[in-house]
């Protein structure tokens, strides 16, 4: 029996904020993949949820988490698709990607892919 080798970590955070101070509360969260960045992880992911406090759209979150880190990859957990138009998501998303160079993970990506 092999041993199994852990070959990438990554971390999730809400990107929780206060109601009398959002700002504070996503800067924090932007500074938080920037240090996760110069620690080493390869992966940093963001929770979207609507008429919470926190980040009510990942892939606005990552296209500025983006423009401040250069390698680690960016990901989206759970995004309620119930609340969203599927195309304009996509194109949100897609933009994102293309202003963090490629480095967007969506969580439902892989549901998409058929099967070789």
């Amino acid at each position: 029996m092999s041993t199994p080798t852990i070959t990438s970590l990554a971390f999730l955070t809400p990107g929780n904020f206060a109601d009398d101070d959002p700002y504070t509360g996503l800067e924090e969260t932007l500074q938080l993949f920037e240090y996760g960045e110069r620690l080493g992880y390869d992966g940093a992911w963001i929770r979207q949820r609507h008429l919470e406090h926190g980040v009510g759209s990942a892939a606005v979150f990552l296209a500025a988490a983006g423009q401040r880190t250069e390698r680690i990859e960016l990901g989206t957990a759970v995004i309620p698709i119930g609340y969203e138009s599927p195309f304009r998501l996509a194109e949100d998303l897609a933009l994102a990607d293309v202003l963090s160079r490629g480095r967007l993970q969506s969580a439902s990506a892989p549901a998409c892919r058929t099967p070789n």
